[in-house]
């Protein structure tokens, strides 16, 4: 997906690059009249704030894809899987949010990335729904004293 430059800065408004501080993200079950099946979740990123006040041009975009998805250098991001795209009146009252419903079996990945003409900043967060994993012990991890074996556990694949 093409990066998205955000317009000319309004006069009167402040020519500062964004920097992206770091959003807070909360991860829920999706509502059973959304998805009776019960196999996915849902992520709500808020919070989204800058170091600096940024013009009303700024755009910000949250991708989500799985642990493959990366921020390419020309400012593409590869692999995604849904992306929203905001250029919010007022970036820096902090008052908009991305949500975005994910299957809650697979790791994911949440890329957020402002833009104005100034700049971009980005940040990369790695979440997942433990729904599937409740009680699973955590990796690596190693078993000991069972008959007089050991089992050595590792995880190879994201």
């Amino acid at each position: 997906m093409p990066p998205v430059i955000g317009a000319p800065a309004p006069p009167g408004q402040p020519l500062n690059a964004p920097i992206l501080n770091h959003p807070q993200t909360h991860v829920s079950n999706s509502p059973v009249s959304e998805d009776p099946s019960g196999f996915h979740g849902h992520i709500l990123i808020d919070h989204i704030s800058f170091q600096l006040p940024v013009d009303n041009q700024t755009t910000i975009t949250a991708y989500i894809g799985k642990r493959d998805m990366k921020l390419e250098q020309d400012g593409a991001v590869v692999n995604a899987t849904n992306f929203k795209t905001l250029t919010p009146a007022n970036p820096n009252g902090g008052a908009f949010w991305f949500n975005f419903k994910f299957p809650s079996d697979k790791k994911q990945k949440l890329i957020l990335v402002a833009r104005n003409e100034f700049g971009v900043s980005s940040k990369e967060i790695d979440f997942s729904h433990n729904r599937n994993c409740i009680r699973a012990p955590l990796v690596p991890i190693t078993i000991r004293d069972c008959n007089q074996h050991c089992f050595e556990i590792t995880n190879l694949v994201d």
